[in-house]
C-alpha cells in the first residue's frame, strides 16, 4: 500500500526539500528582521543661531510734596503728576506712561503730633527713542525729582523661543540630509543639548541726565537703536539607519 508519496523512493526527498524549504524561510525571515533593525553610525554637529530684540528705554522720575496735612500734601503732588502728564501728551504717540500715587507718610513730630506730611507718587516713561526721552527728563526735572532710566529688552523669551522651534525644523533636516549621504534612509536624534551664550550683548550707551548738569538736552543727540543679542547653540547627535 503506497501513502501519500507515489512512491518510497522519493517520501524522502520530499521531505528533505521541506525542511530545507523551511530552513530558507527562517533565514529570510531572520534576514528581514536584521536589514529593519540595522543601524549605522551616530553623526554629531552644532548649530548657531542668533537673533537681535530691540531694547525699550524706561525712566521714572518721583514727585514729592510736604504740608501740615495729609490731604494737602496730596493735593500737591497731584498738581505735579498732572502737569507732568500735559508735558507729554504732545508726544503720547511716541512715548507710553503711566502714574503710580505711592502714599502719604507722616515725617515730622513736635511733642507727639504730625506737623508734616510728605506725599510722593511717580511717573513712568517708556519708549525706544533716547533722544525723546532724554528731552523730556530735562523737562520734568523741574517739577519733578530723581530720575533713573534703564534698559529692558523686549520680546526676549518669544524670540527666544522662536529659535529654539527654528532650531528643531533645521536640525531635522541636516540629520536627514546627512543621513541620505551617507546612504540611510533614516535619521533619529538622541540628544540634542541647547547652549546660550555666556555674555549676551547688549548696547548700552552711557547716559546722564540732570536738569542741574543738563538743563536742556542736546537737539543734536543722535538716535541710538539699542539691541539685545540673543545666541542659542544646538549640540546634537544623531544616529542614521535603514527602515
Amino acid at each position: 500500500m503506497i501513502s501519500n508519496c507515489q512512491s518510497r523512493s522519493t517520501c524522502p526527498v520530499v521531505r528533505k526539500l521541506t525542511g530545507t524549504f523551511a530552513l530558507v524561510a527562517i533565514l529570510t525571515f531572520a534576514g528581514t528582521t536584521w536589514a529593519a533593525t540595522r543601524t549605522g553610525p551616530t553623526i554629531s554637529f552644532d548649530l548657531s543661531l542668533k537673533t537681535h530684540v530691540p531694547t525699550e528705554l524706561k525712566a521714572t522720575l518721583t514727585a514729592q510734596s510736604r504740608a501740615p496735612t495729609p490731604h494737602r500734601a496730596q493735593i500737591e503732588m497731584n498738581r505735579n503728576l498732572r502737569w507732568a502728564v500735559t508735558q507729554l501728551k504732545p508726544v503720547q504717540s511716541e512715548i507710553h506712561f503711566f502714574i503710580n500715587r505711592l502714599g502719604t507718610v507722616p515725617i515730622n513730630w513736635v511733642n507727639g503730633q504730625i506737623r508734616q506730611w510728605l506725599a510722593t507718587g511717580s511717573i513712568t516713561l517708556r519708549t525706544r527713542n533716547l533722544t525723546l526721552i532724554s528731552q523730556l527728563i530735562g523737562q520734568l526735572e523741574t517739577r519733578l525729582i530723581d530720575p533713573t532710566i534703564n534698559y529692558q529688552p523686549l520680546g526676549v523669551n518669544r524670540a527666544r523661543e522662536h529659535l529654539i522651534v527654528t532650531g528643531f525644523k533645521r536640525i531635522k533636516k541636516i540629520a536627514q540630509k546627512a543621513c541620505q549621504a551617507l546612504g540611510y534612509a533614516r535619521s533619529d536624534i538622541l540628544h540634542i543639548e541647547i547652549l546660550r551664550a555666556p555674555r549676551p550683548e547688549t548696547f548700552r550707551p552711557l547716559l546722564t541726565m540732570s536738569a542741574s548738569i543738563r538743563p536742556k538736552p542736546a537737539q543734536s543727540m543722535p538716535l541710538v537703536r539699542h539691541e539685545a543679542n540673543i545666541h542659542l547653540s544646538f549640540d546634537t547627535q544623531v544616529r542614521c539607519s535603514t527602515p
